[in-house]
């Protein structure tokens, strides 16, 4: 028999791990295979998504003395970014299935699955594997502080919206809504056919507030680098202006679109903001237009009140 692959074997030894403890013990054991780790990433980041949950292989599962699954894991990003369909993914997934070595079927199809069937979860993998697979990502205001916005060509200044903030995730004809804490919620899927057509059935992120009537839109980011947890390609202005493009090429009348973007104004000087603010008498944010996405505290979108500026 062909000597068993690394991969497996620690598949193996994490199987036998009865423990959170033990099994946080064998990732650390083996934590530098970088294959594994990547099988590991592919599984369990909530956020990668492939649409092969309940796959059923149409050919035989592996072979002895196959291929290794190293020379497949160019697929799994193909999948993920829509470089292949679902169709073609199935195709993909199949075909590998009759060339790949037989002791590392079930991490593969684990993967797509998105179940290794180990008993690993984000806590054992993160503890064992510090920041391996990153919390929600999610971009939030700091403090108001005058000094950075004498360097902003222009300050983009917004009436901050209030309520539940909601991230509606849209990846080539799926949906799908989540809180802040990264909650998958159901409670507005109602809306998915507006979304879509929103965003011309593509991979991107809206990012905004349900006030209980309409979705303030104030944020649009690309999929793969929320994904990262970092995007610098597109500043804040390109971002926040794609809505309205996207808005405008989706023929959703105003009157009945279940979003809106904030009311928001453009100044270009700190004292002509101030006079804003206080003029409106509301807590606002500030954004830079060249202000790039990341998760976390970002000090290129600032909350501002009416107090910060008397």
């Amino acid at each position: 028999m062909s000597r068993k692959p690394m991969v497996a074997i620690i598949a193996d030894a994490l199987r036998e791990a009865e423990t959170a403890e033990q099994k946080v013990a064998v990732l650390k054991k083996y934590n530098s295979d970088k294959l594994f780790q990547r099988i590991v990433t592919y599984a369990h980041n909530p956020l990668i998504h492939f649409g092969l949950d309940d796959f059923k292989p149409k050919t035989q599962l592996g072979k002895q003395d196959g291929m290794g699954i190293s020379k497949f894991m160019h697929l799994p990003e193909d999948i993920a970014t829509n470089s292949l369909n679902t169709n073609e993914g199935e195709f993909a997934v199949n075909m590998v299935l009759s060339h790949i070595n037989d002791q590392e079927v079930d991490l593969f199809l684990g993967m797509f699955r998105k179940d290794l069937g180990l008993g690993l979860d984000l806590d054992i993998i993160n503890e064992a594997w510090p920041n391996h697979i990153p919390v929600y990502p999610l971009m939030t205001p700091g403090e108001y502080n005058e000094e950075p916005l004498n360097l902003w060509p222009h300050i983009i200044l917004q009436e901050q919206p209030h309520g539940e903030r909601v991230n509606i995730i849209v990846r080539n004809g799926d949906v799908q809504f989540r809180t802040e804490s990264g909650d998958v919620t159901e409670k507005f899927n109602e809306h998915i056919d507006q979304f879509n057509k929103l965003a011309q059935e593509g991979r991107i992120i809206f990012d905004g507030v349900w006030n209980g009537e309409k979705f303030i839109l104030f944020d649009s980011i690309r999929y793969d680098g929320f994904v990262e947890g970092s995007d610098n390609r597109l500043g804040y202005n390109w971002r926040f202006n794609g809505i309205e493009q996207m808005w405008f090429l989706s023929k959703i009348p105003k009157d009945e679109a279940i979003f809106n973007l904030p009311i928001y104004n453009v100044v270009y000087n700190v004292q002509d903001m101030k006079k804003e603010v206080a003029k409106l008498g509301k807590s606002c944010y500030l954004r830079s237009p060249s202000g790039t996405w990341h998760t976390g505290e970002s000090a290129e979108w600032q909350t501002v009140t009416p107090d910060d500026v008397s």
